[in-house]
């Protein structure tokens, strides 16, 4: 007896591989619908430069997580956890998996819209390591969840901010207690790298 297909459609994947650390050159998948983009190789590879000597030991949060790339990639280096929120259930799905297929535990994902699900972090926690992705086009959201992370007090004392835009976005301001050290254009996608003061 044949099987009936499925009406659904089969969920586009895609891969990436982690650069450097514990799990270097370890190819990880991720549900590349509603236009997940991971951080390019080469913009990964110059950010992880840059935070060569603030990743061991640190709490990483990952928002806009996508495929979790980030996240991933801090882990492998040395961080000590990571927290991915994203508003799609299906990138969150992704990340468990791959947190399954590294055999690695005490990692939490949230799923929800940014800036408001930034109100399910434990409150007992502050982050000292935080990577801000958020839809090209949407500049604002980098603001609005920089506005939270300090209203909530959740950054660690001179915690490291990295954002990516589209180069063709225009840079929001923000709270003066958090500088921009670092501004470099990969292509179509704008890195910024910032501290809290």
């Amino acid at each position: 007896m044949k099987r009936q297909k499925s009406p659904l459609k089969s969920t586009p994947v895609s891969t990436f591989s982690i650069i450097g650390g514990k799990w270097r050159r370890r190819k990880l998948s991720f549900n590349a619908a509603a236009g997940v983009r991971p951080t390019p190789n080469r913009a990964r590879e110059t950010l992880f430069n840059w935070l060569m000597h603030d990743i061991e030991d640190t709490d990483c949060l990952d928002l806009f997580a996508g495929s979790g790339a980030l996240g991933f990639e801090a882990l492998s280096r040395g961080a000590a956890s990571c927290t991915w929120i994203d508003a799609e259930r299906l990138v969150i799905e992704s990340i468990l998996g791959n947190l399954q297929h590294l055999d690695t535990t005490g990692q939490t994902t949230i799923t929800g819209h940014l800036p408001s699900a930034l109100t399910q972090l434990p409150t007992e926690k502050s982050y000292s390591l935080v990577f801000i992705d958020p839809p090209y086009g949407h500049p604002d959201l980098l603001k609005d969840c920089l506005d939270q992370l300090l209203k909530t007090k959740k950054l660690a004392k001179n915690a490291v901010i990295y954002c990516e835009l589209s180069k063709k976005d225009t840079l929001p301001s923000w709270s003066d207690a958090i500088t921009l050290i670092k501004d470099k254009t990969f292509g179509q996608v704008r890195s910024l790298l910032m501290k809290l003061d």
